[in-house]
């Protein structure tokens, strides 16, 4: 269904065009020090929204005061307050722009004065449920519909009032089942989706369990905002999901690729790949966002011979490819230079520099 869009801020507005990829903070607050270092790393990246939990009135005062020192327009705070209605309250009074709730700790009265408090201030308000809340409501034994219906009960007191700054979130650690759920409220409500998979584990079941479920929701064109969830650190989250989304389509930025090596590779190419990868790190971040991404993506060759380069990676813009006694680099299948293995990220990093506007 054609969603109707939902504006954040200047730079984020929900709608079936595209997917802001968001995360969440993993510090504790009396580790405040590294909390903010880790704000500023995501900030550096093409990470749109950021959450901070806020437990009780002492961590809420806390997300406030970092809020108001780095939110920005395209890089939004978002309040999780989980399971007290009255911090919610108090995280719309002092200024968020959107909040996170699980209507299935509150009671209707509750509920009811938070839409309230919301239409107000003019807050988004993300309605979320996982697998945990459902089984407290339902029972083990729900349906798809059994959830949609729960929807429908936890939207109400917002459309009754007509404040559809809304976000839909349904999470659930079975990839498959998470898909069919949002594919549902896709069908029934014209609001914003949130993606992801909850309890997703470590980086490679993650990973490997978001890529499935975001090429079903992607081909749907379900989604407007993707966490991808992970044991491990948040900047992660934002990698992977610059990954897949650049996989299946959503994004056009850097496409990196190499060769699995072999006995005639010239060098130690794994070496030269990551070097290039982290050096391009921040032109890619500067490239993700909505409107900077190139038409197409610009896709880079890393080669360990003669062999593979320029020859099997024809199809790149550009690349290198090892050789005895150094590199060649080459646009388009065609040898343009021969160079030296300490100039390969230069080389390669210029070509992107003078190829992208950013």
């Amino acid at each position: 269904m054609k969603i109707k869009p939902v504006e954040i801020s200047s730079e984020i507005v929900y709608d079936n065009d595209f997917i802001y990829l968001q995360s969440m903070c993993s510090y504790q607050y009396h580790k405040i020090q590294s909390l903010e270092e880790q704000i500023k790393n995501l900030a550096a990246t093409n990470c749109y929204l950021i959450r901070l939990s806020a437990r009780n009135k002492e961590e809420l005062e806390i997300a406030n005061k970092l809020r108001k020192k780095y939110e920005r327009e395209d890089f939004v705070f978002v309040a999780d307050t989980h399971f007290d209605a009255s911090i919610t309250a108090l995280a719309i009074e002092s200024g968020f722009k959107k909040v996170r709730i699980n209507p299935g700790n509150m009671d209707k009265k509750m509920l009811e004065s938070l839409a309230k408090s919301a239409k107000d201030r003019q807050c988004t308000v993300r309605i979320g449920i996982n697998g945990g809340s459902c089984r407290e409501k339902l029972g083990n034994n729900f349906s798809i519909q059994d959830i949609v219906n729960l929807f429908k009960e936890y939207i109400e007191p917002f459309e009754k009032i007509n404040h559809e700054k809304i976000v839909l979130s349904a999470k659930f650690s079975d990839y498959n089942l998470c898909a069919r759920v949002n594919e549902s409220l896709s069908d029934c409500f014209f609001y914003p989706i949130h993606l992801g998979v909850t309890e997703a584990g470590g980086l490679i079941r993650s990973t490997v369990h978001h890529t499935i479920f975001l090429q079903k929701m992607c081909k749907k064109k379900i989604g407007s905002t993707l966490r991808v969830s992970m044991t491990g650190d948040p900047l992660t989250e934002i990698e992977i999901g610059n990954q897949i989304l650049k996989a299946i389509g959503k994004y056009k930025g850097i496409e990196v690729i190499s060769c699995p090596t072999c006995g005639r590779t010239w060098g130690d190419l794994t070496f030269y790949l990551n070097d290039f990868l982290e050096r391009i790190k921040d032109i890619e971040y500067s490239i993700l966002k909505r409107n900077k991404m190139p038409q197409k993506p610009i896709k880079i060759a890393i080669m360990g011979c003669e062999v593979n380069g320029p020859g099997e990676a024809s199809d790149a813009d550009a690349g290198i490819s090892l050789t005895k006694n150094g590199a060649i680099f080459f646009e388009n299948g065609n040898i343009i230079d021969k160079i030296k293995k300490e100039q390969i990220s230069d080389f390669l990093c210029n070509y992107l520099k003078s190829h992208l506007s950013y």
